[in-house]
């Protein structure tokens, strides 16, 4: 593998500052970029280019010689990031153009994600003993995943103070560190409440200073691989297989919403996208209710021939 040149380094440290810094990317995006970015660089270095220098040729070849190794989506994101790194060094005067503007990249396979139905939410919540450590903690967790629609990042963020117990809100710190409010269900206000006041979060606190809302039984923040891990662990206990994770109790809150009758930027603004049309990925409308709606609503779908 190719020794990645210095000043290749020093603008990809330079991109990843922009995106921590001016546009608050999480550190999980952050890092993703930079596998991205070194991946290329090493490419390009394989072929006798350098990241900074290498043409659009060049780029065509890169991912020419990566088809069949990486996954169609981690080829499309590896492309999308090399776009955006070097409009970065176009708009700070680095580069005169981009060598990606004459390539032609893989896109991202349309993938409809998995969701689950009411009575099999039903059952991952009943696999959950509340009676044991970290029961009730580990049901709130699920109440408020499935209930608000929330990431498993915005979750582990939550702290004590965005419990708005009053209101039945919680206030979620989302992507690009935007702020939003959602509402909580009453099943996960209530357990949010059992949980926090009711003595199972104090039993795990080691430090009185920690704010976090969900806490391991070591008492720190409940970190995302560890919330993957829960729900894999109830989804296979309540029979659903191994492939249930977080994202899906997402998925299934908006599908489950659009279904009952929620107009799509509400959940929009539930999920926090910054487009409605990443809202709609999420959403599988039943065909008996799609069948409902066109004929309560096109003039024409009561005609007789």
């Amino acid at each position: 593998m190719a020794e990645i040149q210095a000043h290749d380094l020093h603008a990809i440290d330079g991109y990843l500052d922009e995106l921590r810094l001016v546009y608050g990317r999480s550190s999980n995006t952050v890092e993703a970029y930079y596998a991205d970015l070194l991946r290329a660089a090493e490419g390009l270095g394989d072929l006798g280019a350098s990241l900074t220098g290498a043409s659009a040729v060049q780029l065509t070849e890169l991912i020419a010689s990566l088809r069949g190794r990486l996954a169609d989506s981690t080829l499309a994101r590896m492309a999308s990031t090399l776009r955006n790194f070097y409009a970065f060094l176009v708009e700070t005067g680095a580069m005169e153009e981009s060598p990606m503007a004459g390539v032609e990249a893989p896109r991202a396979p349309y993938l409809l994600p998995d969701i689950l139905s009411v009575e099999q939410v039903e059952a991952l919540l009943d696999a959950v003993d509340t009676g044991r450590p970290g029961g009730l903690r580990d049901r709130a967790l699920i109440e408020l995943l499935y209930g608000s629609g929330l990431r498993v990042s915005e979750a582990a963020a939550l702290n004590l103070e965005d419990f708005l117990e009053d209101e039945g809100l919680a206030r979620v710190t989302g992507k690009g560190a935007k702020t939003r409010i959602v509402p909580l269900t009453p099943p996960a206000a209530r357990l949010l409440g059992e949980y926090i006041y009711g003595g199972q979060r104090a039993r795990s606190l080691k430090r009185r200073s920690e704010p976090a809302v969900f806490l391991s039984l070591r008492g720190s923040r409940l970190t995302r691989q560890a919330i993957w891990q829960l729900i894999r662990k109830y989804a296979l206990l309540a029979g659903l297989g191994a492939g249930i994770h977080p994202h899906t109790l997402r998925h299934s809150c908006a599908t489950h919403m659009v279904n009952g009758g929620a107009d799509i930027r509400v959940v929009q603004e539930l999920l926090g996208h910054a487009s409605v049309a990443t809202t709609q990925i999420y959403t599988h409308v039943e065909p008996a209710r799609l069948l409902a709606v066109y004929r309560g609503s096109h003039p024409r779908a009561d005609s007789r021939a």
